[in-house]
């Protein structure tokens, strides 16, 4: 074999292909997580499956701005041409397009630019945010009829026009939306349709100072100075236990993700390696930009999927903040986003939509993200041993999965079996966790030798009493 010697000109040509390599790693890599040393490569957890759009339907297909799944169907709103689909959940095949009702009066209602859907299955009702004509259009489940229009109440107060985006219904059937680009909170309706509040707005401050420049101000003056009462919500969901999930594309937000509950109080939890912000802040074609969220679907065991629209990546977490993998990216490739506008769970895949290439990518769990998801499913129904199995599964799968290491020393803290637990948390690099399990192992072994520290002690005591007699002894003497 003959080999060339490397000219200072191609060692540099080679140094140079690495670092492009190495960069190129860093901000296109399509699967990878986050762990105690920031960005680590990953297993898959999750791979296109199949593409639903213009070419797998009957009809035109120009849009697609939420997709929803429940009750065995999926739901996609097409903005433009202004009708939903529906499509079978398991294979995928299409069912049918609506976009105009009987109003019950011998008159037809059409529907102008949909934005969001939601199914209640409780409730047998689909919910149309009708964005276009400012309305929620209520229909019956099964028939696709027209039960009602909800339009804007006549008790709503604030700024906020009522042209709902995306929506979302709880079990009792109040209703929640958000209007993008308002900054006053999530709208919620009662049953009735009446309004409620703004929902999740951030909690009032009294500040003496900002009182008494307001009371001199003038009315330009005032008008400047006016709070921000909520983020920018751009898109929500809701569990099975009644907490609304919302997300913001606001770059500015301090917070990206939220979870509330009844009282409108955020108690995301945020245990992981790094806060729920996607990627931050990165260098991204000459200039500086943050992750938008403009989607957010959450499972019945509180495993949560966001889209960022910035870089077109999923980001996959379990209900304490860990993340379990990220994938995606925007691009011209074949699975690559452009636009995400939603994003949603069928199971345990994960459905993507793109409103600028007007499809859906169904990405599909891997045996990996299967694991993963089952791991925190049995956890979430406190069954730590079936947990326990699958997050050592997932470990198997992919030994860079810290999150796992960490799920499966929670398993262990939660028997009690504090020594092991310490050896999966130091594993995961999960300090806070493993102080817990230290704690409780400290508990333990001082338990366990009590009464050779009680021996001990009265043995020192006894020693310090005899030496001060002989002390006291000699001095007599």
């Amino acid at each position: 074999m003959i080999t060339r010697k490397k000219t200072p000109a191609a060692w540099l040509l080679l140094l140079a292909t690495g670092i492009a390599s190495a960069w190129a790693d860093k901000t296109n890599q399509y699967d990878y997580a986050y762990g105690i040393d920031g960005v680590i490569n990953s297993v898959a957890g999750f791979e296109l499956a199949r593409t639903i759009d213009g070419t797998a339907l009957p009809v035109p297909l120009e849009s697609v701005n939420a997709v929803h799944c429940g009750g065995g169907k999926i739901y996609l709103t097409d903005s433009t041409l202004s009708r939903v689909h529906i499509l079978d959940a398991e294979d995928y095949f299409w069912i049918t397009a609506i976009n105009t009702f009987d109003d019950g009066n011998g008159g037809q209602i059409t529907l102008k630019n949909p934005e969001g859907i939601f199914l209640s299955e409780e409730l047998g009702e689909l919910y149309i945010a009708d964005t276009g004509a400012e309305r929620i259009v209520v229909l019956d489940a099964e028939t696709n009829s027209l039960k009602r229009l909800i339009t804007r109440p006549a008790n709503m107060a604030g700024v906020t026009n009522f042209k709902p985006s995306k929506i979302a219904v709880d079990t009792t059937g109040r209703i929640y939306f958000v209007v993008q680009g308002s900054f006053e909170g999530i709208v919620e309706l009662n049953p009735s349709g009446d309004f409620s509040r703004f929902y999740g707005v951030n909690k009032p401050e009294i500040n003496l100072l900002d009182y008494f420049w307001k009371s001199i101000a003038s009315k330009d003056q005032k008008s400047k100075m006016a709070k921000t009462f909520a983020p920018s919500f751009s898109n929500i969901d809701i569990d099975n236990e009644g907490f609304v999930y919302a997300v913001t594309a606001d770059t500015a937000s301090e917070k990206m993700v939220f979870r509330f509950n009844a009282k409108g109080e955020n108690v995301i939890r945020e245990e992981g390696y790094i806060d729920l912000r996607g990627d931050m802040t990165r260098f991204f074609e000459n200039r500086t930009v943050s992750s938008a969220f403009t989607g957010i679907a959450v499972t019945d065991f509180g495993a949560y999927a966001v889209v960022d629209r910035s870089y077109g990546r999923v980001f996959v977490y379990y209900f304490d903040g860990y993340m379990l993998t990220v994938f995606s990216k925007l691009g011209d490739m074949k699975g690559d986003l452009r636009d995400p506008s939603s994003i949603e769970w069928n199971g345990y895949d994960i459905l993507v939509s793109d409103k600028t290439l007007s499809r859906v990518y169904v990405y599909t769990s891997t045996a990996f993200g299967q694991a993963a998801l089952m791991a925190t499913e049995y956890f979430n129904k406190g069954d730590w041993e079936q947990a326990t199995k699958y997050f050592e599964e997932a470990i198997d799968l992919n030994a860079n999965f810290y999150a796992g290491y960490s799920g499966v020393g929670r398993n262990y803290l939660m028997r009690r079996d504090y020594e092991t637990a310490l050896y999966y948390f130091k594993m995961a690099g999960d300090t806070g966790m493993y102080s817990q399990a230290y704690n409780g192992y400290r508990g333990i072994w001082i338990q366990k030798y009590f009464v050779w520290f009680i021996v001990l002690a009265l043995l020192g005591t006894g020693g310090i009493i005899y030496s001060e007699i002989r002390y006291a002894r000699k001095n007599e003497l």
